[in-house]
């Protein structure tokens, strides 16, 4: 969902991205936990790419905004998509507003270490072509 708001007065408008997945054959939210369990050592990952890749030290130390460093694991602030997981922060809240929309993406091979069978499966291979591979190999 893309939101664009300008304030009266303002010289520039603010926009923001939020990310929403659904399980389409349940329609269930995928959330955080569904897809990479409790696991702090991938939550540590992913935390220390968002400090060294796109954090503004200085920003967060400035407007006391560290807390937000973990929204990566809030639903809206990340997405699967066809290269592996999008973790993309809203404008001012780790970096100024001149960085735009800060992101990273995980690429999906480092997220079949920490991705369940399951999850990965139905985040990455198509459901068509899920059912052929495993007829093709006996499982079906």
């Amino acid at each position: 969902m893309f939101q664009y708001e300008y304030g009266a007065g303002a010289a520039h408008g603010n926009s923001q991205i939020s990310h929403y997945m659904y399980d389409r054959k349940y329609g269930m939210e995928f959330d955080w936990e569904s897809l990479f369990g409790q696991d702090e050592v991938f939550d540590k990952y992913v935390f220390n790419r968002v400090v060294n890749e796109i954090a503004d030290e200085d920003f967060i130390t400035y407007v006391k905004s560290s807390n937000q460093l973990l929204n990566f694991r809030n639903s809206g602030y990340f997405a699967i998509t066809n290269e592996g997981l999008l973790i993309q922060y809203g404008k001012y809240e780790i970096t100024p507003g001149s960085s735009g929309l800060p992101s990273l993406v995980v690429p999906k091979e480092v997220l079949k270490e920490y991705m369940t069978k399951e999850a990965y499966e139905k985040c990455f291979i198509p459901q068509t072509n899920m059912a052929y591979i495993l007829n093709a190999i006996g499982l079906y």
